[in-house]
């Protein structure tokens, strides 16, 4: 899949904060500089084994869909963040500080904006059919429940009455 767009979008974005990292490395504190040793060492540890999808490269997977493993590059955005607060409120020169201040607002008002919703939406299963097809089985039985991502199943197993696990 040869998305031309996105090709340079995500170019242009490892490029803009590859500057940024030299920027910070160069113009700032020591503090600064242990933040970001903190975060690359978690990316490099997150990046070992990404998780992406099957049907496309790891790369675009992880950039593209949304809540497709963000969750593992938590440590190192903050990390970014808590460099470019230092830069801002540290930083040696007063070029770094507006360069530092007008990246913290760009991803204020457009990063957060943009993360903020999940999309797609979660698909309805009709939810409260399974719970009653659940509640009608003999114990023993099993219900097979569709789950978000579609595609993927649960399994429900109604226990026998008097084992331990349902006493409670």
């Amino acid at each position: 899949m040869q998305q031309p767009r996105f090709d340079v979008a995500a170019g242009t974005g490892v490029l803009v904060l590859a500057l940024l990292v030299s920027l910070m490395i160069w113009r700032g504190t020591v503090e600064m500089r242990a933040l970001l040793f903190i975060g690359f060492g978690e990316l490099a540890m997150a990046l070992i084994a990404p998780i992406g999808a099957v049907d496309m490269p790891q790369w675009h997977a992880l950039w593209s869909i949304p809540g497709n493993g963000q969750r593992y590059y938590l440590v190192p955005m903050a990390m970014l963040l808590f460099g470019l607060a230092v830069l801002v409120g540290r930083g040696n020169a007063p070029l770094c500080r507006a360069i530092g201040a007008t990246f913290l607002l760009l991803i204020a008002a457009m990063g957060a904006r943009v993360d903020w919703v999940l999309t797609p939406t979660f698909t309805d299963f009709h939810f409260r059919h399974y719970v009653d097809l659940y509640r009608s089985l003999p114990p023993g039985a099993s219900v097979i429940v569709p789950i978000n991502p579609p595609g993927w199943n649960m399994e429900l197993k109604k226990r026998e009455r008097g084992s331990p696990s349902a006493l409670r």
